[in-house]
């Protein structure tokens, strides 16, 4: 499984000043490239997401994190797609990865020029995903409805691109809560991120 995009797919996840957890066993978990042994259990709708997985009988894998805040997709490609990449090949698990979860698309939300570009742009993405990871279903999260001011653009655009697609599918994000920016889920137990992980498994194809 991978999850990548910006802060809300969970950056900061391994920051040691805060309070750490394990990542559960039989799982193995690689954070914008590092081999990590625990984790913020309250940053981003990972430790969330294990919990479905396992959950649904899930109960071995691998977890691959590239996140990175206020980057804007074409950015983010130019800087982190081929790491991620390489980690993914060296590693052998192209075959074998079942779920892409995509969530970024609010720094593309600022100006309006970077929101109607983004179909696009975020179509060749997935289609590029999926010729890497032919296997997985590859499922994109919506921006909040309130994160900046094309954010209706933005997810116009990723209702478009999943539509288009039978192995692409939108994770809906209407009434998730949200921290005081509007940007960030919550992050309690029953908050936002843990939401959004459950309106993930609840999309799972079979």
């Amino acid at each position: 499984m991978i999850v990548a995009g910006q802060s809300n797919a969970g950056s900061n996840g391994v920051d040691a000043t805060y309070g750490l957890t394990a990542v559960p066993a039989g799982w193995a978990v690689r954070w914008n490239g590092s081999q990590v042994a625990n984790w913020l259990d309250t940053v981003g709708p990972n430790p969330y997401m294990l919990e479905r997985a396992i959950a649904a009988g899930q109960t071995t894998g691998e977890l691959v994190v590239r996140t990175y805040g206020s980057t804007k997709i074409t950015n983010w490609r130019a800087t982190y797609e081929g790491p991620m990449w390489a980690d993914v090949y060296t590693r052998g698990i192209q075959a074998t990865c079942d779920h892409f979860v995509w969530w970024q698309g609010e720094s593309d939300a600022i100006l309006e020029a970077d929101a109607l570009a983004y179909e696009a742009k975020l179509a060749d993405w997935v289609d590029t995903i999926h010729a890497h990871l032919p296997n997985a279903t590859v499922y994109v999260v919506e921006i909040p409805s309130t994160a900046h001011g094309y954010d209706d653009t933005i997810r116009a655009a990723e209702a478009a691109v999943c539509a288009a697609r039978s192995w692409c599918v939108l994770i809906d994000t209407a009434g998730v809560a949200l921290r005081a920016d509007n940007v960030h889920a919550t992050v309690d137990d029953g908050g936002g991120y843990d939401d959004v992980a459950g309106r993930w498994a609840a999309a799972w194809i079979p």
